[in-house]
């Protein structure tokens, strides 16, 4: 697989060991041992549903201040995100602690951006964030997972390129973050519990209102 060094090379955000161990093992252990329900996905009505055909993933429901602590830490990250992708971000949305089990996966998709099949609140989605909890490993071993691999397409230009897909060598508390807009997809894990945690930063407010008004 590409080193990180590739895909930063191609314009993508990423920050090895944004999370220290200690802090990572606890979140860890705080997802284990909390309830799950299956993730959904978001139609452009802004309805959500349970489409397994999709995506396959649990969501966990951790405590209210281990995400808020988690979300004000991702925050410090604005000024160099909006330097490094040249915009301005409102915020972030409430981070979603995932646990991908053995065949759990997501198929190819963009998680926003200002194609009309979104609804409003996806549409402002201008940052896909995802942070690595744990270790990818060819072997059963406990702790760590095997595929799973955040896939990236479309990442260069040319006929032939845009057919490739590139996937990302994950390291336990790496950050990659990248426009909301962009296509990529978590393939099937083969063994052992992927662990991340995902977030979207979005558009400020004003472009909100902005999206909502009529053309003149």
């Amino acid at each position: 697989m590409p080193s990180a060094s590739f895909f930063r090379s191609l314009g993508l955000f990423i920050v090895p060991n944004f999370l220290e161990a200690a802090y990572r093992n606890d979140l860890c252990a705080s997802m284990a041992a909390a309830p799950a329900e299956k993730a959904q996905v978001e139609r452009s009505d802004g309805s959500t549903v349970i489409d397994e055909t999709s995506r396959k993933v649990e969501s966990t429901l951790i405590p209210k201040e281990i995400r808020t602590e988690l979300k004000q830490k991702l925050l410090g990250l604005v000024p160099r995100l909006e330097a490094h992708f040249n915009l301005t971000l409102g915020g972030c949305e409430t981070p979603d602690f995932l646990i991908y089990k053995p065949s759990d996966f997501f198929t190819l998709h963009a998680d926003g951006g200002s194609n009309s099949g979104y609804c409003e609140g996806t549409r402002l989605r201008r940052v896909t964030t995802v942070i690595f909890l744990n270790s990818e490993s060819p072997e059963a071993r406990e702790g760590t997972y095997g595929d799973g691999r955040l896939r990236f397409h479309g990442l260069l230009e040319g006929p032939y390129w845009e057919r490739c897909t590139f996937a990302l060598k994950p390291e336990p508390g790496m950050l990659v973050a990248f426009p909301s807009r962009m296509l990529h997809e978590v393939t099937p894990v083969s063994h052992g519990n992927r662990l991340t945690i995902v977030t979207w930063f979005f558009a400020p407010e004003s472009d909100a209102t902005e999206a909502a008004s009529p053309a003149n």
